[in-house]
């Protein structure tokens, strides 16, 4: 009898133990996400305090993390952590947690992210939050329970196919360090990190891949034939490739560009610039040019320096050399080319300095290639060059980072790395970077596409930012322009004086394709750009950027302020040229690029501007701007413009800048109409 009723009790103690079990996993699993109010595709469920999958995301989830799936997967998965309770009472030593009788540990096996590409944040027991792309590597986390409430936290990587890693770091990845923060990031450099903590502890899991430089017919400066680096991918998907800071030399010749390929017939990049790779490890090659000889040139000796101030050879392919007569070549006078039957011009590193009218009318002249060391150039020097269509722009200086500016790196970095994926890609001004909560959007539809925020300011022309990305563009992908009312904005000819510095100084190759003698004031803002970062902040091209996450929607706190704004709807009139956008949109629909519009977000008060609309109502300018939207463009307008209206207290510091809340807000009204788009042509989501 007392068998029959030790082995009654021991199955009511197991049943009873499933139970509590059970009613742990259900409880995570019913968690709802009260701040989005959106149903995740996939969760991963990790402890009971709030993570998120972003970094720096502002509106937390709910005892989850997201994990973003590649355009091609639909693979949902559901990975949970079975967990012990570990309560700081029931241990009186550290020595406790070997016992037999109770160890408090809390297992988890390395999670499988099928298609994931994004940072992932999980709470490991009480106090760390861990940061890691499972793209890169997988993480096993075990948590014992220590004296007090301290907790003893054991990680264990595995990297994935032949990615480096660095270690593991606290505070921020390694990459990040300032002269500020170095002191603030503790490194541990052993695959397996145990550690004993009881506050609240960031750990971040970093990561490289190696790139390997063939000097291809040159050599390296100390001889060698290859050099092998290694480039930081913790913060950005897509290398940096190397500035010119004299790493490969090659006599009579100057370094272009570099090429996967040997011959030069694979993927170009300029020196400096982004390019993507499908591995771990990266070939490039040197893609190397003859210069013209000396007697080409007509010179002066300008203190030991070489001025050019007449090109008198007959080949249509000109490359300056670096040096003349062992002097530097720094300059080219005014009219050196003037008139001159070239097609193509390659200036050397050493070009400081370009002349007003020094390749004036050079009809024929239709590619131009030149370093940031250039100190003056304007748009003065190619007066009459109707046909330079392209150029190409490498680097000697490092990255120029300024936080919000620098911000749209790790977007371009994101168009580039999916450039051959499917996109939904938002673009806008500033009140799209802080207008957008894209963790919504892609809950919605990230099993198909690559959601991407290219928002970053008003004074950046539409035209050229749409320009310069539809080499990275597909057949499939779609771009929903939601633009601010204003001519840069809605794409007018003029430049805008912030498209250089936003999209254009993090990654040189953006300007590849675009039609610089459709912009006004190319060269202009361009040399105010290298100026900027000559005497500004530049830091490695490793180094990310906290103020947006991994879609590019800014994460900085914000909260309103109680201002009162007007409206204004009146620039898309024959002030302002908007020829070059129209074009640009018709060639995307040509190739396949779908371009949806929907307004901006406005103050539901919507108060107009009384000088602009002076005895107009708001129901008139309404109907005026949407007529004039489709008759410059061929858009599908998505939303009604009275829909794109929040309340005041939802607006931050401008009429177009959402609160944190604002942008949740904002981003469920205009959820509605990207969805009812896309069961318009098939898709239902």
């Amino acid at each position: 009898m007392s068998k029959f009723l030790k082995a009654i009790s021991v199955i009511i103690s197991i049943v009873m133990v499933a139970t509590v079990v059970a009613c742990t996993q259900n409880k995570q699993d019913t968690t709802t996400n009260d701040t989005t109010e959106t149903t995740e595709k996939t969760v991963i469920t990790t402890s009971s305090e709030a993570v998120t999958t972003d970094k720096g995301t502002t509106v937390q989830t709910t005892e989850s993390t997201k994990s973003d799936t590649t355009a091609k997967t639909t693979t949902e998965q559901t990975t949970k952590e079975q967990t012990t309770d570990v309560t700081s009472e029931e241990t009186t030593s550290d020595e406790a947690v070997t016992t037999n009788e109770d160890t408090s540990t809390t297992h988890k096996d390395p999670v499988v992210y099928v298609g994931s590409y994004d940072p992932v944040s999980e709470k490991v027991g009480s106090y760390v939050k861990l940061e890691y792309n499972p793209m890169y590597c997988s993480v096993k986390s075990e948590v014992k329970k220590g004296l007090g409430s301290k907790e003893t936290v054991t990680l264990t990587v595995t990297m994935n196919d032949g990615y480096i890693f660095d270690g593991w770091s606290t505070y921020d990845y390694i990459c990040n360090a300032t002269e500020k923060t170095q002191a603030e990031i503790k490194i541990t450099k052993t695959e397996t990190y145990s550690f004993d903590v009881n506050t609240e502890t960031e750990v971040y899991a970093n990561y490289s891949m190696k790139v390997v430089y063939n000097a291809n017919g040159g050599k390296t400066s100390d001889g060698k034939s290859s050099l092998e680096t290694t480039f930081c991918v913790s913060e950005f998907k897509c290398p940096s490739t190397l500035p010119d800071k004299g790493q490969f030399v090659r006599e009579g010749y100057v370094l272009s560009e570099y090429n996967t390929k040997a011959d030069g017939s694979g993927t170009a990049v300029s020196l400096g610039s982004k390019i993507r790779s499908d591995s771990s490890t990266l070939t490039l090659y040197c893609i190397w040019l003859k210069e013209n000889p000396a007697s080409d040139f007509d010179i002066f000796n300008n203190n030991g320096e070489v001025s050019i101030f007449k090109y008198k050879g007959s080949s249509k392919d000109v490359v300056v050399p670096e040096k003349i007569n062992g002097m530097k070549v720094t300059a080219i006078e005014q009219g050196a080319f003037t008139g001159s039957l070239i097609e193509t011009v390659f200036l050397p590193k050493t070009i400081r300095d370009v002349s007003d009218g020094a390749f004036s009318s050079c009809s024929n002249l239709n590619t131009l290639v030149f370093f940031d060391s250039i100190e003056t150039m304007s748009d003065r020097a190619f007066s009459g060059c109707k046909k330079l269509t392209n150029v190409r722009i490498n680097a000697v200086m490092d990255m120029y980072y300024v936080g919000w500016i620098s911000a749209t790196y790790c977007k371009t970095d994101r168009l580039i790395w999916a450039a051959e994926m499917q996109k939904f890609i938002i673009y806008g001004g500033s009140g799209t970077i802080n207008g957008i909560d894209s963790t919504q959007i892609n809950d919605a539809i990230g099993a198909d596409y690559v959601v991407i925020n290219m928002g970053a300011n008003a004074n950046a022309s539409a035209s050229f930012v749409f320009e310069g990305m539809q080499k990275w563009l597909i057949d499939g992908d779609i771009i929903l322009w939601d633009p601010e009312p204003g001519n840069n904005t809605l794409g007018d000819n003029s430049l805008g004086a912030r498209a250089i510095p936003f999209y254009v100084m993090g990654n040189y190759d953006f300007v590849k394709g675009i039609d610089i003698t459709k912009h006004k004031n190319f060269f202009n803002y361009l040399l105010n750009g290298f100026a900027e970062k000559r005497n500004g902040s530049v830091s490695s091209w490793e180094m990310g950027n906290k103020t947006v996450n991994c879609y590019g929607d800014s994460t900085s706190k914000r909260e309103t302020q109680g201002k009162q704004f007007q409206y204004r709807f009146d620039y898309l009139t024959s002030r302002y040229d908007y020829s070059r956008m129209t074009y640009i949109i018709s060639e995307l629909k040509k190739n396949g690029v779908d371009v949806w519009f929907s307004y901006a977000v406005m103050d539901e008060s919507l108060n107009l501007n009384d000088w602009a609309h002076q005895g107009e109502t708001i129901e008139e300018v309404a109907e005026q701007y949407t007529e004039a939207i489709l008759e410059h463009f061929d858009v599908t307008i998505i939303s009604d413009f009275f829909d794109c209206t929040v309340p005041n207290k939802y607006f931050y510091d401008s009429e177009w800048h959402l609160t944190n809340e604002g942008a949740v807000l904002r981003t469920q009204k205009l959820l509605v109409d990207i969805l009812a788009q896309f069961k318009k042509i098939g898709k239902n989501y």
